[in-house]
């Protein structure tokens, strides 16, 4: 069984499911909510077709949770729970702490920080980067930029833009040791990527190991720009004077080998709601206007 599904489940019916397991009995958990019997019926009826299994078996007016309810009755509490910690206020936060990749902490980030502040000027902002922060479990954290998670509807997730890995050489590697004319051939170059990366296909690049792997993708520009090998690289990320001087050429027509996907991520319910729901605008449009054009004019 899994529980990355969690996240498909709305705030709404984990409350419900939670009442549910507390009373034990749809009508008293109908009362509680000011909900129709049926309606609490029909709810658990949607939560277990979205997960694919049973949560609670019938018997003779009695419910018991299932091991995959179990699970899912402890996502509801800590759901629950993290609901009850926020306290209504008027009054405007004085920090934010975003958490994000290096890469779009040196790049795109504070282009989006100046538009923040042009509407919030006073606010105090703690930028962190790094993949540690990812898994958004520090309570001190407000708003993470970075891949989706699983099991998370404590969280809203909001989809920013998809970044194609392509793969990308300097013309001295090239002339050096020739061009490759599909993706098999690549068993015969030297490779550079991320590290831990999963490329596209998986039956060459699963046998493949790479000549360089590094999490710093600075690092592997420079090294491909000196002809080491053929890089997979992100899209957004080449310089767009080394494409028009021809010091990086594509290699086999713009096969996408994977695609990082970024979010924008923050808590259902927060104190800091008014600052976080502003600063995903403002990050929707950059992206809209920016990252994606100028990752079409690299075509």
């Amino acid at each position: 069984m899994t529980t990355n599904n969690f996240d498909k489940i709305s705030i709404q019916k984990c409350i419900l499911f939670h009442h549910l397991v507390k009373e034990g009995s749809p009508a008293i958990v109908g009362r509680k909510l000011k909900l129709p019997a049926f309606k609490v019926h029909n709810d658990l009826n949607s939560i277990e077709k979205s997960l694919g299994v049973p949560l609670i078996l019938r018997n003779q007016n009695r419910f018991i949770l299932t091991e995959m309810g179990q699970s899912f009755a402890e996502f509801c509490r800590l759901i629950v729970e993290n609901i009850g910690l926020i306290e209504p206020t008027s009054d405007l936060p004085q920090e934010l702490t975003i958490a994000t990749t290096h890469g779009l902490a040196e790049t795109e980030l504070p282009d989006i920080l100046m538009e923040f502040y042009k509407v919030f000027p006073n606010i105090q902002l703690n930028v962190l980067s790094g993949l540690e922060y990812f898994n958004f479990t520090d309570p001190n954290i407000d708003v993470v930029i970075g891949p989706h998670l699983t099991n998370r509807s404590d969280l809203s997730q909001i989809h920013l833009t998809t970044d194609p890995i392509l793969l990308y050489a300097a013309p001295s590697y090239l002339e050096k040791y020739g061009t490759p004319t599909n993706v098999y051939d690549l068993r015969d170059h030297k490779l550079l990527a991320l590290t831990d990366s999963k490329l596209s296909p998986r039956e060459v690049f699963d046998s493949l190991d790479p000549f360089l792997a590094s999490n710093n993708l600075k690092t592997l520009y420079k090294m491909m720009l000196t002809g080491l090998g053929i890089c997979a690289f992100p899209k957004s990320r080449l310089q767009l004077k080394d494409i028009l001087s021809n010091n990086i050429v594509n290699v086999l027509d713009n096969h996408v080998c994977a695609e990082i996907k970024a979010s924008f991520i923050h808590r259902r319910f927060s104190s800091k709601k008014i600052l976080t729901d502003r600063l995903c605008e403002i990050s929707k449009l950059y992206f809209k206007e920016t990252y994606n054009g100028q990752a079409q004019s690299k075509n």
